[in-house]
């Protein structure tokens, strides 16, 4: 059986720890590519973290997807449109949010555009995802979300020790 689609997540397996990607791996996604192989990214990560590398990777022709915010969104790799979406609600979040606090860890939340933490005391995870992620880090208190808001991905984050 012909191998019809890869899919690789990419921090801490395509990106090497600089954040950038090897001309071996480059070659290898070319070559798989040409061969009719369906590649896909797939990342934590918010499309705007993904987007470069689409570019670098020559993945952005009609036919190409990428696996956004661990997999609650599928995109168009082109330019991001959605293909299917599974979000947290804002009662969702509330309640994560909540949680967080009750077992002491910082917690942030991403939407299509934006990372949100209700933490005064922010999580260097939190800044250090915001920049990898190059989406913007915005404090807001958890009862002053619009509750509208469709969150993609939460995270309780912290020292492992907690």
């Amino acid at each position: 059986m012909a191998i019809k689609l890869i899919a690789i997540d990419m921090d801490g397996t395509l990106l090497l720890p600089d954040h950038t990607i090897s001309p071996a791996v480059k070659n290898a996604i070319a070559a798989a590519r040409a061969r009719g192989v369906n590649v896909v990214l797939t990342t934590g990560r918010p499309y705007a973290g993904v987007h470069n590398y689409l570019k670098e990777l020559h993945m952005e022709q009609p036919g190409d997807y990428c696996i956004t915010y661990n997999g609650a969104l599928v995109q168009k790799a082109a330019d991001g449109s959605t293909v299917a979406q599974t979000a947290l609600s804002y009662d969702d979040y509330r309640f994560l949010e909540k949680l967080s606090r009750e077992v002491g860890s910082h917690f942030h939340a991403l939407d299509r555009t934006t990372l949100y933490t209700a933490n005064r005391d922010i999580s260097y995870y939190t800044v250090h995802d915001s920049f990898v992620a190059t989406i913007p880090l915005v404090f807001c208190e958890a009862e002053k979300m619009d509750p509208n808001t469709q969150f993609l991905k939460v995270m309780m984050i912290d020292e492992p020790a907690i």
